[in-house]
């Protein structure tokens, strides 16, 4: 797509949605839900930064399952950048946890895991759909942007 300023928006658009858990289709997602086998016996109303690690790493290893594994690179023709995920739960983990237990980050698990299905789910979308504003409320309380185009730089 190039590096014009779309280019650079919407890389930094998918960039927030997969660093909140450096979290794969939707099909896929609905299809595997969110049992507990998914994401443990985590509370969907339970905010982020209320999380223990163990339930941190639960989340990575959820968005992890819905993106076929950690460590994974999938292309896509239409999006700027390919999905990657996190080499392994330690590294999405120190990504993450900086992030969630920040006061602000009131954001829900339940919250959470609907932002990155719905990015997963937009994923090669070859015109980006408007963040929904749950999503951009937890951007601007978990990473301190109110943009839902800034996404920071780690």
């Amino acid at each position: 797509m190039g590096d014009g300023p779309r280019a650079q928006r919407e890389n930094q658009t998918m960039r927030f949605v997969f660093k909140l858990a450096s979290t794969a289709s939707f099909i896929l997602i609905v299809a595997t839900g969110c049992s507990s086998s998914d994401a443990g016996s985590l509370d969907p109303s339970k905010s982020l930064n209320g999380l223990s690690t163990t339930q941190v790493q639960q989340l990575c290893d959820w968005a992890a399952k819905l993106q076929g594994g950690y460590g994974i690179d999938i292309p896509c023709d239409a999006a700027p950048t390919s999905l990657e995920t996190p080499a392994n739960q330690a590294a999405c983990v120190a990504e993450s946890a900086p992030h969630f237990s920040q006061a602000s980050c009131s954001t829900t698990v339940g919250e959470w895991m609907m932002c990155v299905e719905w990015r997963l789910s937009n994923w090669c979308s070859a015109s980006l759909p408007p963040l929904p504003a749950n999503c951009a409320q937890a951007q601007a309380a978990c990473y301190g942007s109110e943009s839902p185009l800034d996404a920071g730089t780690d």
